[in-house]
């Protein structure tokens, strides 16, 4: 955490925190800062919060890690009662840039540091009436590791997992392997989960197609 409290140090200091966040985003690179981007989460006042979420990128590729922050500060947000800021973290669920869809699934993780039931209830939904990357989200969300060592979110992890992989079956089904089925990545959850804490009501789950990351 050593590095993610000095980019929090660093963010609060800055007059500009915009063109500090577009300078030390690292991109374009194959690697954002996710160390500022945990920082700057923490310290982005609602109002920034909010627009950066809702904004699309253009043609700058450091708009994305706008993006991005504004999406992570939302779960701080939603983890701390607001829940006006789950319907833009669901929006951009679908969002057709990789770096926000994942934010949207750290901004999940955020609100489950806090509201593990909460964050329980919301990756069920997702999971079972959502689209196949609204489900990608909840399966992303609730598979983090550090959220499962006490052991609250093991049962609703694995019924996402559960209603994941069923949506996944459905989407192979109607798609007859012409593309990936983003609900492969409950099956590779399932196996990194299977190879820390062994469970035989893991056995369940078929593998499944490894899908590609857009």
């Amino acid at each position: 955490m050593t590095r993610v409290n000095d980019e929090r140090d660093a963010f609060r200091a800055v007059p500009d925190r915009e063109a500090y966040l577009r300078a030390n985003s690292h991109l374009p690179g194959p690697r954002a800062n996710l160390e500022l981007l945990a920082a700057a989460a923490e310290e982005v006042a609602p109002d920034w919060a909010r627009r950066w979420a809702d904004q699309a990128p253009g043609t700058d590729s450091t708009d994305v890690f706008l993006v991005c922050v504004g999406l992570v500060a939302l779960g701080r947000m939603l983890a701390g009662g607001d829940e006006a800021a789950l319907p833009t973290l669901r929006l951009r669920a679908g969002d057709g840039e990789w770096r926000i869809r994942e934010a949207v699934a750290i901004g999940l993780q955020r609100l489950g540091d806090e509201r593990p039931d909460r964050l329980a209830q919301v990756a069920t939904d997702w999971a079972v009436v959502g689209t196949p990357l609204e489900a990608r989200a909840a399966v992303a969300a609730v598979a983090e590791p550090r959220l499962l060592r006490d052991g609250r979110l093991i049962a609703p992890a694995i019924a996402v997992l559960d209603a994941a992989t069923e949506q996944g079956r459905a989407c192979r089904e109607q798609t007859r392997g012409r593309r990936p089925c983003t609900a492969s990545g409950a099956r590779l959850c399932v196996e990194r989960r299977g190879r820390r804490r062994p469970s035989p009501r893991l056995g369940r789950f078929p593998k499944m197609g490894r899908g590609r990351r857009s």
